[in-house]
């Protein structure tokens, strides 16, 4: 059995290069991987847990602030467009210095690929615990992990293959992390922490979307034609990209829309409210994890009407909205609920009983505490 040191105790350190813009409340392209590290490791930390997160941002050397009592360490951002040795050597260095900077017994990092391999490779050779959480259904996914590049990919195999511990989201990805890596894992719900009550609805029936502005792992494009198929409907849209180029092609499309209102980017912590005042969620992504999207949706009493997605089929079978499968489909289900309030209020509220019951922060995060104690004492 491995000794710990005194001060390393219940020490939790959760690398998220991406999460920055959640933590200090900016703009940015923030995904549910990045809200749910915001959620969760604030809990832990009121459970008496010392938490630290090791982030990034593309011009800082690694540097310290505290934000919410906790301790984020920042390394410098992988830039996906270059792939030369110094970059990467770069990148490595200022990441295993931020690691151990933290110092922790556990490090736990969620569905990122190009950091993935290094935090393992840094918990084997320091002899610290490390837990792999998948953030997506590609994570485990082996045709989309073949695509990847070399170094990315290897690293991720290598991750998957010596974690302590693996984190499912659903049971699907549990079930293709048992065929695809010969690994078991156990399934963490996402959390949710609910409000008190659901603000009132406007009067007209708002359909929303929001995500990163990514043309093939979100595909905006797809809720732009809904809206113009749909025209005496009110439509609104939130997000972020990172390729300029589309960015322009999307504004332009968008904005030849009159039923539809692009706010922008919205920092998370004002996202409750688009939400409260919308009446139906829409997704058009191919692919997800659990899509912190439907939590924020069913936890304001907003059916859901998704066009590829169902985590583990939880929509059709607790009438949480609609799994449409086809776009024509997407159609005729959003026309029928604007058309329908007592259907849209019934599948709303069946989602927030959902949330209540299945995605309770206070529960799921004693099932984490639960998780670390049995961690920590192997």
């Amino acid at each position: 059995m491995q000794k710990h040191s005194r001060s390393r105790k219940n020490k939790i350190c959760f690398p998220s290069l991406l999460a920055y813009p959640v933590l200090a409340e900016e703009t940015g392209a923030i995904g549910g991987a990045e809200v749910q590290l915001k959620l969760l490791s604030k809990k832990l930390s009121d459970k008496g847990f010392n938490v630290s997160i090791v982030t990034a941002q593309s011009n800082h050397e690694t540097s310290y602030e505290t934000i919410d009592g906790i301790k984020i360490i920042r390394a410098v951002a992988f830039d996906t467009t270059r792939s030369n040795f110094e970059h990467i050597f770069r990148f490595v260095t200022s990441l295993w210095n931020a690691l151990r900077s933290a110092d922790s017994e556990i490090y736990i990092s969620r569905g990122s690929w190009q950091d993935a391999g290094v935090i393992a490779l840094f918990c084997i050779l320091r002899r610290r615990k490390y837990l792999l959480g998948f953030s997506s259904d590609v994570d485990v996914d082996l045709e989309s992990l073949n695509k990847r590049n070399f170094f990315g990919g290897f690293l991720f195999r290598l991750a998957v293959k010596t974690a302590d511990c693996i984190i499912a989201q659903t049971s699907h990805q549990q079930t293709l992390c048992r065929t695809n890596f010969k690994k078991s894992s156990i399934v963490i719900k996402s959390i949710y922490p609910m409000t008190e009550r659901i603000s009132k609805k406007p009067l007209t029936p708002i359909v929303f979307w929001v995500g990163r502005l990514h043309r093939e792992i979100k595909r905006p494009d797809l809720f732009i034609e809904l809206a113009k198929l749909l025209p005496n409907a009110k439509f609104q849209m939130a997000g972020a990209g990172i390729d300029e180029a589309y960015y322009r092609i999307f504004r332009v499309a968008v904005d030849s829309v009159p039923n539809l209102d692009y706010v922008g980017a919205i920092p998370y912590h004002r996202i409750a409210q688009y939400f409260a005042d919308a009446s139906i969620f829409v997704s058009t992504s191919p692919r997800e994890g659990f899509p912190n999207t439907f939590l924020e949706a069913w936890g304001n009493g907003i059916p859901v009407v998704s066009l590829d997605v169902d985590p583990d089929e939880i929509i059709c079978e607790y009438r949480l909205g609609f799994h449409s499968g086809t776009f024509n489909q997407m159609v005729q289900d959003v026309k029928l609920l604007l058309e329908d309030e007592k259907l849209r209020e019934e599948l709303g509220q069946n989602g927030r009983h959902y949330v209540e019951r299945e995605h309770n922060i206070e529960a799921i995060a004693d099932k984490y505490v639960q998780m670390l104690q049995h961690v920590s004492r192997v």
